[in-house]
């Protein structure tokens, strides 16, 4: 207290603290923060952390769904234009309609199926039901794989006229 006195601009301890005096005595709240308030912010930062890592886990759960779709989606395709390509003409047949074990020519490859990866490609092709359209087929092709148990598929359909 005696520096207190002797200091030339500084007259009573409200003035030695507001202008942050080396010798100002500390007050009992300037201590630091309470074990109360550490747990509060500790929970409060802990809810924010738990949010942002289910964030993390739904984003890549959709990730990897749509990159199961877009796969299962490329091989569809793959597969339509093989079939697409054939032509469906039954006077001029390409080599895929012909069976060895039997003469002739057999219509059109229905009801096949092969597998890409994890995924199970089928397709059926088959003549139109309209009449008046006698050199055209209709192509169902479908890929499905099993996502955490769950069936899933991707169809494409076409039709295709024979060409002349």
């Amino acid at each position: 207290m005696n520096e207190m006195r002797h200091h030339p601009y500084i007259k009573d301890r409200g003035a030695m603290e507001a202008t942050g005096h080396e010798n100002a005595p500390k007050r009992l709240t300037d201590r630091g923060f309470t074990l109360l308030e550490v747990i509060i912010a500790l929970a409060i930062f802990s809810v924010g952390i738990m949010a942002v890592a289910s964030l993390q886990v739904s984003s890549t759960n959709g990730d990897t769904r749509a990159r199961l779709a877009t796969e299962a989606a490329t091989a569809a395709h793959d597969q339509a234009e093989k079939l697409l390509s054939m032509n469906y003409d039954p006077d001029s047949p390409t080599v895929e309609f012909f069976d060895t074990l039997q003469s002739g020519y057999q219509n059109f490859p229905t009801d096949r199926e092969t597998t890409v990866g994890i995924y199970t490609v089928d397709w059926i092709v088959e003549q139109l039901a309209d009449p008046e359209i006698t050199r055209a087929v209709r192509i169902t092709v479908r890929a499905e794989w099993e996502y955490f148990g769950a069936n899933k598929s991707y169809e494409l359909e076409f039709v295709k006229i024979a060409e002349i």
